[in-house]
């Protein structure tokens, strides 16, 4: 299943069934493992979905309101047993529940291990100093992965996103300088169309301002094609990317910051 499906729509006889949220929560717990026993097919459809200000990925707002599941059904070979069905069902909810939750009061008043990155009209962004960890160090390509956390007041949110963070110091204010002999204009143009830092999600998880779990934490899969972002200057990508280099490595990639 794609990471930024997270909207599911359950048809059955030409119609669809509504209900509330934690009901679909456990159902779609229940009945994703089974794909592998008995061929049950499982298409996610967005319906309702939010832009992120990074850019490209729209991650799906899970509210009071929710999802519905549609299922396809290929009907081959046996069925399993009832036993195993619940079996499955509550071994997946609880790998569901491993993710912890996060509130923003735990966010902003824990300095040491949050840092904070961006700020926005209506966002914030955290790191989580404890995730930062270095995949790659081959100059002038380095790969990095974190835990971020976006807090979106429109909607009283907080998105978790394990990311990894891919930086090419070709594109580094010193080395644009350098390949533009000073002139700032072209440099300029060319950090824009290409400020050296990409991303690319890992897993996703929703939570309220209390803690409470709106979506439980979903990772991507080898099946899962999900592109490699170019994240736009000073967005908040870019400035998890600026900030996780410099905890990696102790050195700015581009200078420092007003924020860290």
């Amino acid at each position: 299943m794609n990471i930024s499906s997270f909207f599911i729509s359950f048809k059955k006889n030409g119609g669809f069934f509504h209900f509330s949220a934690p009901f679909y929560v456990a159902l779609f717990a229940a009945l994703a493992p089974l794909a592998t026993f008995s061929n049950l097919i499982i298409y996610a459809n967005i319906v309702d979905k939010i832009p992120i200000l990074y850019g490209k990925i729209k991650i799906i707002y899970l509210r009071q309101k929710l999802f519905s599941i549609r299922i396809l059904h290929e009907k081959k070979g046996k069925g399993i047993t009832m036993k195993r069905f619940f079996m499955i069902a509550v071994l997946f909810i609880s790998l569901f529940s491993m993710a912890s939750a996060i509130s923003l009061d735990e966010l902003r008043n824990n300095p040491s291990r949050y840092q904070h990155v961006f700020t926005g009209d209506i966002s914030d962004e955290y790191i989580d100093n404890t995730s930062v960890k270095i995949v790659r160090t081959s100059p002038p390509y380095y790969i990095i992965n974190a835990k971020a956390y976006a807090v979106y007041y429109n909607n009283n949110t907080i998105t978790l996103y394990e990311n990894t963070y891919y930086l090419n110091s070709e594109r580094s204010f010193k080395r644009l300088h350098e390949i533009y002999h000073g002139n700032i204009a072209k440099g300029s143009d060319a950090w824009y169309n290409d400020s050296g830092v990409k991303w690319r999600p890992l897993g996703v998880a929703i939570y309220n301002f209390d803690g409470s779990k709106v979506l439980p934490y979903t990772a991507a899969t080898p099946l899962d094609s999900i592109d490699i972002i170019s994240a736009k200057p000073t967005s908040p990508a870019y400035m998890s990317g600026m900030y996780v280099f410099y905890k990696s490595y102790n050195e700015y990639f581009n200078g420092p910051t007003n924020l860290f």
